[in-house]
């Protein structure tokens, strides 16, 4: 998760992005530890992503729920409302910053 982690974050982003992206790329993610020590098995109410390389992140969710798992990855959101009857919210981060104001820079 942390090499998509630092492909995403190496993307060309939308410049209102620009802050948040400078402050991301300053951090040392190699150093980080992880809070999941292994991958946790897939669910027995898995929801299958068309796209496998995102197929971690649905699974890590489900297995954390209630959460969010905020993405512009149509693939993921393509799952929102199955994901949302398992207690896992998917969605852009607008919407996070709609509910529940401005996140922290």
């Amino acid at each position: 998760m942390l090499e998509e982690l630092q492909h995403v974050l190496a993307r060309p982003l939308p410049e209102r992005w620009g802050v948040a992206q400078k402050l991301a790329l300053t951090i040392d993610i190699a150093s980080l530890n992880p809070t999941v020590q292994a991958a946790p098995m897939r669910p027995r109410d898995a929801m299958i992503c068309r796209d496998p390389t995102d197929q971690m992140f649905v699974d890590l969710a489900l297995h954390f729920r209630p959460c969010w798992l905020l993405t512009h990855d149509r693939a993921l959101l393509a799952l929102r409302r199955r994901a949302a009857a398992r207690g896992v919210v998917i969605a852009p981060p607008m919407v996070w910053q709609r509910e529940h104001g401005p996140t922290p820079t």
